[in-house]
């Protein structure tokens, strides 16, 4: 799934209760629970978004490559097959 696409989670939900309490087991202070969660999924989130682009970058180049040389290999048949037009004439 496309990250940049991902939406931040509700660290308020019960869902999220348990990584709330381990943040205060550490002894973060209540009020920085949320922001620091939020900190955590947004790094996590662009760490995720760049390794997104890099794939799609690559995989770009690859499909160019792939282009590029099917041209070529058509160029040279194409060229191959007028050579033998020209000898059979």
């Amino acid at each position: 799934m496309n990250p940049h696409l991902e939406a931040m989670p509700d660290f308020t939900t019960d869902r999220h209760a348990a990584a709330r309490q381990r943040l205060v087991d550490c002894g973060i202070a209540e009020n920085l629970i949320i922001p620091t969660l939020e900190d955590i999924w947004r790094d996590h989130n662009t760490e995720q978004c760049d390794n997104w682009d890099e794939r799609l970058h690559l995989e770009e180049q690859e499909v160019q490559e792939a282009e590029r040389v099917a041209a070529e290999e058509a160029n040279m048949c194409r060229q191959a097959l007028e050579e033998e037009v020209e000898l059979a004439k």
